[in-house]
C-alpha cells in the first residue's frame, strides 16, 4: 500500500472498483493511472483529495502566455496558452480562475469560458502575447504556504496607483463591486489575480497590498499598469462567517 504522496492531483484517476471483493472492505479502490503500482485508500480519502484537487493556495507556480482568445457566436470564448504538459480534464487556475483543460498539445493548452466568466473575470481582456499567472490544485501532500483559495472569483478592481517603497511595491486597487469590501480587512488575505496577498489598508471602496520582490519577479503583476482590472478573490471564510451570524440570529429571532 503507497502513502498519500502517491494519490494522483485529481481523484479522477482513483477508479471506483472494490479492489477485491474477498477482502470483505468494499471502501477500498484500486488506482490505476501513468503510475505502475496500485494505491489503497478509504472512500473517505478519496472524497478527501477530491475536495483539496478543486482548491488552490494562491502561490503561483509559473506564468504562462495568451496564444489566442477567440469568442465564440454564441457566446462564450476559447482560451489557449502556451504553459506546460496537462492532461485534459485537468484543472488549472489561470489568473485565479479556476478552469478545465478542453484541449491539450504538449505545453499548449485550450480552455472554454462560459459568458459568467467572462462577465465576473478579466480573462475575457485577455489578447496574444499577455502573461498569465497559473497555479495547479493542492494535492493532499501539499504544503499551504498562501491561504485557502477556490479559483471563483467575486469579482474585479481597478488598479489605481503602483508605489515603489524600499524594494518592495505597494497597490491600490479599487473593487468594481463595493458589496466585496465587507469580507476585506487590514493583515488579512486576498487573492488577486490568483496571488495570495496580505491586505494591508482599507477604504470605502479600495483596499491597498505589498508585493514583495519574489512575488513581483515569478507573477504578472510587473506587467500591470493603472486601469487595469485584476481579479478579485475574498477570503472564503469571511463569508462562512457572515452565514454562520446570519442562520444564528433567524434562530434567535422571537417567534411572530
Amino acid at each position: 500500500m503507497r502513502l498519500m504522496r502517491d494519490i494522483p492531483r485529481t481523484a479522477r484517476w482513483l477508479q471506483r472498483d472494490p479492489i477485491d471483493a474477498a477482502s470483505g472492505d468494499p471502501n477500498l479502490y484500486r488506482y490505476a493511472g501513468n503510475d505502475p503500482g496500485i494505491v489503497a485508500h478509504s472512500r473517505n480519502l478519496t472524497l478527501l483529495v477530491e475536495s483539496i484537487s478543486r482548491m488552490f493556495t494562491g502561490l503561483i507556480e509559473a506564468t504562462g502566455q495568451v496564444v489566442a482568445m477567440e469568442p465564440l457566436p454564441d457566446g462564450g470564448a476559447q482560451l489557449t496558452l502556451e504553459a506546460f504538459p496537462m492532461s485534459v480534464g485537468e484543472s488549472l487556475a489561470v489568473n485565479g480562475v479556476c478552469l478545465t483543460v478542453s484541449h491539450a498539445e504538449g505545453n499548449r493548452l485550450r480552455f472554454d469560458l462560459v459568458p459568467e466568466t467572462l462577465r465576473r473575470t478579466n480573462l475575457g481582456e485577455l489578447k496574444p502575447g499577455d502573461r498569465v499567472n497559473l497555479e495547479r490544485p493542492l494535492t493532499p501532500q501539499s504544503r499551504i504556504g498562501g491561504h485557502f483559495v477556490q479559483g471563483h472569483v467575486d469579482t474585479t478592481a481597478r488598479l489605481m496607483a503602483i508605489q515603489r517603497e524600499g524594494n518592495g511595491h505597494i497597490l491600490r486597487l479599487q473593487l468594481e463591486d463595493p458589496h466585496y469590501r465587507r469580507y476585506i480587512v487590514p493583515k488579512g488575505s486576498i487573492a488577486v489575480d490568483g496571488i495570495s496577498l496580505t491586505v494591508v489598508e482599507t477604504g470605502e471602496d479600495w483596499f491597498t497590498v505589498w508585493i514583495v520582490p519574489h512575488t513581483w519577479q515569478v507573477t504578472n503583476l510587473a506587467t500591470r499598469q493603472r486601469g487595469d482590472r485584476l481579479n478579485i478573490e475574498t477570503d472564503i471564510l469571511a463569508r462562512y462567517v457572515e452565514q454562520l451570524l446570519a442562520f444564528t440570529k433567524v434562530e434567535k429571532s422571537p417567534p411572530p
